[in-house]
C-alpha cells in the first residue's frame, strides 16, 4: 500500500541520474521508494544508456517514466556548453511533464537561471572540495570551469543536499556561506550475502583512477599484506589514462550483486582514500559483515566512529598493521565487523527516503509561501 502523501509532499518529481554502477543503485532505490509512495517519477538519464538489466526493475513500475537523453554526463562533459544543453533539455522535460520538483544529481546541471519549479541537487562530490584537499598546485582548467559551474548552480538552487555534514561543511568552507545546505545520508538495503566465518583476504572498491582513491598507497598495502588483497572498480579514466597496480588484484567493475558476494566473504575492507564524501563502498562493506580499516577522514568518522579502525591515509604501514592485527585476532575482527554491521543498519533506504521527502516538503512549502506573499 502506498504511503499517504503530506500536504507539501511532491506528487510528481523529475530525477536525473547516470548509469554508473554506484549512482544507479542510489537512483533505483530513490525511484522505487518514491513510486511505492504514489509519486509520479520522471527519470532523465545522461551519459551512456543503461543496460536492459539495469532498466528492468524500474520499467515495470506503473508511475515511472524513463527518458534516455544521450546527452554528455556530468563527468564526460568537456565544457560549460555541454552542461547548458543538458540543463535546457531537463528544464523542457520538467515543464512538459509539469513536475512539482526537480532533483538533480549534480549542482552543475542547474544552469545559470532560476527554474519555474523548485530544484534541489545532491552534491556527492565536486571539483572545489576535492581540490581543497590538495596542499599545492594550481587548479587545472578542466576543474576550474566545473568549480564555477558548481558555484553558480548552487547559488540558484532551492537546496543543496550533501551525504554527510562533513561534506556540507567542506562545501561551505570552499564556496562560502549563504547556501541552503542540508545533510541526508546515503542509505542501502540490508545485504543478503553476510558470511560470519569470512575468508582471509582483504577487499576494497571505488574509482581507482581518481587521485582521491589513493591507488599508490593501496598498492603498497597490498604488497605488504600476508593475504591477498582484491579491489573492484575502474582503473581507466574517461580520458584514457590507466592506474598501474603491481600488487593489488583488480577485478574491474562488477555489479552490486557480485560485489555483495565478494564483500560477504572478505575479512577486512580497507579504504585509504584522501577524498570520499559519500563513502558508499564502505557502507556496502559494513552491511556485508567486513571489518573496516579506514582513512582518518571527517566523513568516515561521522559514520563509523567506534565501528572502524582509523589510519593516516598516507601511511601504508599503519594500514597493514591494522589489517594484520584484525586478521590475526578472530575475536577482535568479529567484534569490529559486528559493530560495523550494526552501524550500517542505521543507514537504510527508508531513512534516506524520509530525509529527502522532508527536504522536498520544506522547499515546496517555502515556494508556496513566497508565491502568496
Amino acid at each position: 500500500m502506498a504511503a499517504i502523501l503530506r500536504e507539501h509532499d511532491p506528487r510528481s518529481i523529475l530525477v536525473t541520474s547516470e548509469a554508473t554502477p554506484e549512482l544507479w543503485e542510489y537512483t533505483s532505490d530513490l525511484v522505487t521508494g518514491f513510486a511505492s509512495r504514489g509519486i509520479d517519477v520522471t527519470l532523465a538519464l545522461l551519459g551512456a544508456p543503461p543496460s536492459p538489466s539495469q532498466l528492468r526493475i524500474l520499467e515495470i513500475l506503473p508511475n515511472v517514466r524513463i527518458e534516455v537523453t544521450r546527452l554528455p554526463s556530468v563527468v564526460s562533459a568537456e565544457s560549460a556548453t555541454d552542461l547548458s544543453q543538458a540543463t535546457s533539455t531537463l528544464l523542457a522535460a520538467a515543464n512538459e511533464f509539469a513536475v512539482d520538483l526537480v532533483h538533480l544529481h549534480s549542482p552543475m546541471l542547474a544552469g545559470t537561471k532560476r527554474w519555474t519549479m523548485p530544484v534541489v541537487a545532491s552534491n556527492f562530490s565536486c571539483s572545489g572540495t576535492w581540490w581543497s584537499t590538495k596542499s599545492t598546485g594550481q587548479m587545472p582548467a578542466d576543474l576550474m570551469w566545473r568549480t564555477r559551474a558548481t558555484a553558480i548552480g548552487m547559488s540558484i538552487l532551492d537546496c543543496v543536499i550533501a551525504p554527510t555534514w562533513a561534506h556540507a561543511c567542506a562545501v561551505t568552507d570552499f564556496y562560502g556561506a549563504g547556501l541552503s545546505l542540508v545533510s541526508v545520508p546515503i542509505g542501502r538495503r540490508p545485504s543478503l550475502k553476510i558470511n560470519p566465518s569470512a575468508e582471509k583476504f582483504v577487499f576494497s572498491a571505488g574509482d581507482i583512477w581518481h587521485e582521491g582513491w589513493n591507488a599508490s598507497t593501496m598498492d603498497k598495502i597490498a604488497g605488504s599484506l600476508t593475504v591477498p588483497m582484491y579491489c573492484s572498480g575502474e582503473p581507466r579514466s574517461l580520458s584514457g589514462s590507466t592506474v598501474q597496480l603491481k600488487n593489488l588484484r583488480c577485478l574491474g567493475q562488477i555489479d552490486s550483486q557480485n560485489k555483495d558476494v565478494v564483500l560477504g566473504q572478505a575479512s577486512v575492507f580497507i579504504s585509504a582514500a584522501t577524498y570520499d564524501p559519500v563513502g558508499i563502498h564502505v557502507l556496502d562493506a559494513a552491511r556485508a559483515g567486513a571489518a573496516l580499516v579506514l582513512s582518518d577522514l571527517p566523513g568516515y568518522r561521522e559514520f563509523w566512529e567506534g565501528a572502524a579502525v582509523f589510519v593516516n591515509p598516507r601511511n601504508a604501514d599503519d594500514f597493514v598493521g591494522a589489517a594484520e592485527s584484525l586478521l590475526g585476532n578472530s575475536q577482535w575482527r568479529a567484534e569490529m565487523a559486528l559493530n560495523a554491521l550494526d552501524r550500517s543498519r542505521e543507514y537504510g533506504t527508508e531513512r534516506m527516503l524520509q530525509g529527502l521527502l522532508h527536504v522536498y516538503a520544506a522547499v515546496l512549502a517555502k515556494r508556496a509561501i513566497a508565491l502568496t506573499a
